[in-house]
């Protein structure tokens, strides 16, 4: 009894199609989906982190009117 990448180079070699893209396809597809979980998994911990990261992050305070008018006369008063 054939396995399934026999029969799948059986059944396309008797259609007449391209057996090399069909398995090529196979393959590549196979490849996607066992890696989609990890992949998945992967960029929640990401998400997560960045989250964190951002939540930490306190936004700087900003300038008041006198710094700013200090600023602009070249430190005189």
């Amino acid at each position: 009894m054939p396995g399934a990448i026999e029969t799948i180079a059986i059944v396309t070699f008797s259609g007449g199609l391209n057996v090399v893209f069909i398995l090529t396809h196979h393959m590549v597809r196979m490849i996607v989906l066992h890696l989609a979980p990890a992949l998945i998994v992967q960029a929640r911990r990401w998400r997560a982190l960045a989250g964190r990261v951002i939540a930490e992050h306190k936004p700087a305070t900003p300038p008041t009117v006198e710094a700013f008018c200090f600023v602009l006369t070249g430190g005189r008063d």
